[in-house]
């Protein structure tokens, strides 16, 4: 008693949410392929008979591609009409990278290799900038941290996974192609599943929630419409309030009555 209540530094409740649960198998798939083709891409061009210089220089187009693509994609996802749907665009992007990985597992020239870094940075561009906003939509405000927490540990142990494993094959195989076809279809397949599940576990569930001010809107119209009873009805006439002063006359012994003054026309001592 007096005491401050101590905040969760971990909410696990948020668990419980079948949005996360949704975002967080989304973001495990997605993780075990999505980052494995820029970490074998330098080797995979090399591989295939490219200098190492211009090897190398593959990783600068996708990285010079991802700083347009991000902020494109955030002010394309703040339209008003595609604000609703963020959950779908985000389908999409991971849709679009993981077939780019299986187009390109099989490019050979220059040319090609550039041609899916392009592709590559523009995909991996708009994951990057949609992922979080997925979550905070899923979610919510109030329960962001700790989702986040949450979803980079579930991530983190994806790419513990993804990549390792790719490399082992790589070893043990000697071929890249094999690598392109189960990173992409990692990633397509994290998309396939947001978008079925966006569609059909969580759209009875939005409807359920109402937009964002709406709610204070109607507490505020109820606790007028109560007040308003008591604000109609008016103190009787007389009816003294609690606390009140009212000057009265005390008679005092001893004194005389106040005489009072006849009206004209009447007799004073009838009065």
């Amino acid at each position: 008693p007096g005491g401050r209540a101590r905040r969760r530094l971990l909410d696990v409740a948020v668990c419980a949410d079948r949005a996360f649960g949704v975002y967080a198998v989304t973001k495990f798939l997605m993780a075990l392929g999505l980052f494995v083709p820029a970490i074998l891409l330098v080797n995979y061009a090399k591989d295939a008979g490219v200098p190492d210089a211009d090897a190398a220089f593959l990783l600068s187009i996708v990285g010079f591609v991802d700083i347009v693509a991000r902020p494109a994609c955030g002010a394309l996802a703040g339209l008003a009409r595609l604000r609703p749907h963020v959950a779908y665009l985000f389908s999409l992007a991971l849709m679009a990278n993981g077939l780019t990985d299986l187009s390109s597992a099989r490019a050979r020239s220059y040319g090609a290799l550039v041609a899916f870094c392009v592709a590559f940075g523009l995909s991996y561009g708009m994951v990057g900038a949609l992922q979080f906003e997925v979550l905070m939509a899923a979610v919510g405000s109030h329960r962001f941290p700790s989702a986040l927490g949450l979803v980079l540990l579930v991530e983190a142990v994806a790419v513990l996974i993804g990549p390792p494993s790719a490399g082992r094959l790589v070893d043990a195989l000697k071929n890249y192609e094999i690598i392109f076809y189960l990173a992409g279809s990692e990633v397509a397949l994290a998309g396939v599943f947001m978008a079925i599940a966006t569609k059909c576990c969580l759209r009875g569930r939005r409807s359920q929630h109402t937009r964002p001010g709406q709610g204070a809107e109607g507490a505020a119209s109820d606790s007028e419409d109560a007040e308003a009873p008591g604000d109609s009805e008016a103190l009787p006439t007389g009816a003294e309030e609690p606390g009140g002063l009212q000057a009265r006359e005390v008679p005092i012994p001893g004194a005389a009555a106040p005489e009072v003054e006849a009206e004209p026309g009447r007799d004073p001592k009838s009065v």
